[in-house]
């Protein structure tokens, strides 16, 4: 996929019976979209799910860099403060973040991740045992932000860290 189509969207779904989720779509900018942050972790995957780092630990923790309006940036800090006042309560505050990059496959026995609405499917079976699922790529977890007011515009540092993997009580 063309880094200039690339999108987030952040908070789709919100928390059932909290809040509504803000459904932000934002457009990483600079030379590198989406940066890994963790030095063992390379952003790119093999079909069937495995790292091209050559772990096998299933976590995308990427920082990105994006403008947004005055609109959208009270969305987003909005999100942030409430993430903040729930993991000192000692609350949820996970986020949700999909339609990170192109879909991906594996061919595998059962699902490696689970899904949240409409980012599975399966394609269809692969030799005796194995089939093939793809996804997209949808990510769980916390984040961070800095940012820098520009006239009527916010340039913003996100920080994304994968946490918990998506259940199956996430599914559609």
């Amino acid at each position: 996929m063309p880094t200039t189509e690339l999108s987030l969207i952040i908070d789709p779904g919100g928390i059932a019976g909290v809040r509504d989720g803000i459904n932000l779509q934002v457009f990483p900018s600079g030379e590198i979209p989406l940066k890994s942050t963790d030095s063992q972790i390379s952003l790119q995957r093999t079909a069937n799910n495995s790292l091209l780092a050559n772990t096998t630990r299933p976590v995308l923790n990427f920082e990105t860099q994006f403008v947004l309006n005055q609109v959208d940036f009270n969305s987003l800090k909005g999100l942030y403060e409430y993430n903040m006042n729930a993991s000192a309560g000692l609350n949820p505050f996970e986020t949700v973040i999909y339609n990170l990059t192109e879909p991906f496959s594996e061919i595998a026995i059962a699902r490696t991740r689970y899904r949240v609405p409409a980012t599975g499917n399966i394609e269809g079976i692969v030799g005796t045992y194995a089939t093939k699922f793809t996804y997209w790529v949808a990510l769980q977890g916390v984040f961070n932000i800095n940012w820098t007011q520009k006239g009527a515009l916010f340039e913003v540092d996100f920080r994304f860290e994968e946490g918990t993997k998506l259940t199956s009580s996430m599914e559609a």
